[in-house]
């Protein structure tokens, strides 16, 4: 994974932003690729010349709307649909490879078995052998809770309380180095976690 290459994709999610805030999101209104190649410098665009296919990391268990691994193998979603514009708008083509969790997405990555991570958060401690684009999407952290349970007491450990969170997402680091007394378990998906919390195994989703 190159610096160039990491560039390119910070266009790309401009680029994508620009598109769906305007109201032309589909493939169809879409500029041809020349469009797209004049915005890059010419190193992004010679590498673009040698990297006609790209290989993204997906991550199976991420929650929609933003990532969906559907059962018949396709992928679906926000990031899904920015990726789409971009292979309208530089003449790419990107090849998914479905892997079961965020941690399986990294590991890939490290090996230099994909290219990009399709979705990611960008946390705090940046993890220093990526490069990261600019954020072309903005989401709220929320706690999710039973209906039954009581008030949270704001005390800097949740109260006591059991939290569910998923392992190696960005929020968990921010848990573990915000509210270090909280109580933790880490779990392999979102639908995991939440069910843990449905179950009783843990108090609150964050």
């Amino acid at each position: 994974m190159t610096p160039n290459f990491y560039r390119f994709l910070l266009h790309v999610g401009l680029c994508a932003l620009t598109a769906l805030a305007t109201g032309i999101a589909s493939a169809a209104d879409a500029p041809p690729a020349s469009s797209g190649m004049a915005a890059l410098s010419p190193d992004e665009q010679g590498w673009l010349q040698l990297h006609r296919f790209v290989r993204v990391g997906i991550d199976a268990s991420a929650a929609p709307p933003v990532d969906i691994a559907a059962a018949d193998g396709g992928y679906y979603g926000m990031s899904a649909d920015t990726l789409k514009l971009a292979e309208t708008r530089l003449g790419v083509r990107f090849h998914y490879t479905i892997l079961p969790n965020f941690d399986a997405v990294v590991r890939a990555a490290t090996r230099g078995e994909i290219d990009l991570i399709a979705s990611v958060v960008r946390p705090a401690d940046a993890d220093p052998r990526f490069i990261y684009t600019e954020p072309y999407l903005t989401n709220p952290t929320v706690l999710v809770t039973r209906r039954e349970q009581p008030p949270i007491v704001d005390d800097g450990a949740f109260g006591g309380y059991l939290l569910a969170l998923e392992s190696g997402q960005a929020v968990t680091a921010r848990v573990r180095r915000e509210f270090p007394t909280a109580r933790v378990r880490r779990y392999e998906s979102t639908l995991e976690a939440l069910r843990a919390v449905s179950r009783l195994e843990a108090d609150i989703y964050v």
